[in-house]
């Protein structure tokens, strides 16, 4: 079964009633891979020293880690110029998308997310991406607000996982 990089999209709704079981059964299954990108948005959330290293202590000992190269900076690249010569806005999502999607590229990963910019790297970044929604697209969010719903307290999202 394929691996995913986790996307903090991803994380931040793990805690969510529709996709709690499934979060869990990619956790134990250890189908879920850490990687610097993620981590260091994570842990720009942390609310003090202690929360931080509590954080980064859970990340490096629940999850095998990923890390990108100078293959992945190419990957990068080459993807977002794709992107940018494809539509004229096409480049425009998010730097950090773009730097996870490579090294899911390269890894052989897919990227479990709650975030379309991965659809348009899989749709215009050239590359065979695997851009997995951890539930459906607006699934987890107020049709009237627009606004994500029954999100877990930080306590929950940010859980022991060793």
């Amino acid at each position: 079964m394929t691996p995913f990089l986790v996307d903090l999209s991803a994380w931040a709704r793990s805690g969510h009633a529709d996709v709690r079981q499934r979060w869990e059964m990619l956790l134990e299954g250890d189908r879920l891979l850490c990687h610097p990108v993620f981590a260091i948005e994570l842990l720009h959330n942390a609310i003090d020293p202690a929360d931080y290293r509590r954080l980064r202590a859970d990340l490096e000992d629940g999850f095998e880690w990923v890390w990108p190269d100078a293959t992945t900076a190419g990957i990068a690249l080459g993807i977002q110029q794709k992107m940018a010569t494809s539509i004229p806005t096409g480049q425009r999502v998010k730097t950090a998308d773009v730097l996870i999607a490579a090294l899911a590229v390269q890894s052989g990963a897919g990227v479990l997310h709650y975030d379309s910019d991965y659809d348009e790297i899989r749709d215009r970044g050239g590359e065979s991406l695997q851009s997995e929604w951890l539930a459906a697209r607006g699934s987890l969010e107020s049709a009237k607000e627009g606004k994500v719903i029954d999100v877990p307290p930080r306590s929950e999202c940010d859980r022991d996982l060793g």
